[in-house]
């Protein structure tokens, strides 16, 4: 009789269907994951939640980023306006700080536009020269260092035609104003000197004329302590030299 056939292809099938089931095990392992992260990226199902959103990213400073603007009060291109406006509150008004202009030197003469006059001298701080005040005259201004309250002011109106007593008539201050007194309005040569207390500070106004120009030289101080610059002022406003 003829020999019996192998074992073989039982084996071999076996192998096969093993085979088989795992592909479909894979096949079914792929499908999951894929359901499983479908769900995860925002689908619609109710099992399903939104991953959080990712934190914004900060962007660093470049060399393109705005320069910050500078605030006004400090800039140095805020205005600087003095907070008179007539002519003879000017040169009552408050100072600008020590740290601003030069320190006159004893004996030194300042060279004005059109004018010559002897600084103050010692211990005494220019604050500016010549500087247009905005109706029609200029003014030059020293204060006693540490001392804003006391002034030496030099102001020059040029093209007036009128006399020292009409230039003094009209930032003159009439009898009755409050806080006013006045102490002497009198010719002194040429030159009118107006000398009167304003709110607790005492003045002295010398008023000249010369080249079409009308001059004034004011000295002020506290009332209290006026007598003790008198002859500072007096030689400042008497120094004053019309060089046209």
């Amino acid at each position: 009789p003829a020999p019996p056939r192998p074992a073989e292809p039982k084996r071999r099938g076996a192998t096969y269907a093993a085979l088989g089931l795992l592909a479909v095990a894979v096949v079914l392992a792929g499908v999951t994951a894929v359901l499983l992260l479908g769900g995860r990226g925002g689908g619609t199902s109710g099992t399903t939640t939104s991953a959080a959103a990712p934190a914004p990213v900060q962007r660093p400073a470049t060399d393109e980023d705005p320069a910050p603007v500078a605030d006004a009060a400090t800039s140095s291109e805020a205005p600087r306006a003095d907070a008179a406006t007539s002519s003879e509150a000017r040169r009552t008004g408050a100072t600008t700080p020590d740290t601003v202009g030069s320190t006159a030197a004893a004996g030194a003469t300042f060279h004005g536009d059109g004018y010559t006059i002897d600084a103050p001298g010692t211990g005494w701080v220019r604050d500016h020269a010549d500087k247009f005040q905005g109706d029609d005259f200029y003014e030059t201004r020293w204060h006693l260092k540490g001392r804003p309250d006391v002034v030496v002011y030099v102001d020059y109106t040029p093209g007036f035609s009128g006399t020292p007593r009409s230039g003094a008539e009209g930032v003159r201050r009439r009898p009755g104003t409050p806080g006013y007194v006045e102490h002497r309005f009198a010719s002194d040569g040429d030159d009118v000197v107006w000398e009167f207390s304003l709110d607790g500070t005492h003045k002295i106004d010398r008023f000249s004329t010369a080249c079409d120009t009308g001059f004034a030289v004011l000295g002020a101080a506290p009332d209290d302590e006026f007598e003790r610059h008198r002859a500072t002022f007096d030689a400042v406003a008497r120094s004053l030299t019309p060089t046209c």
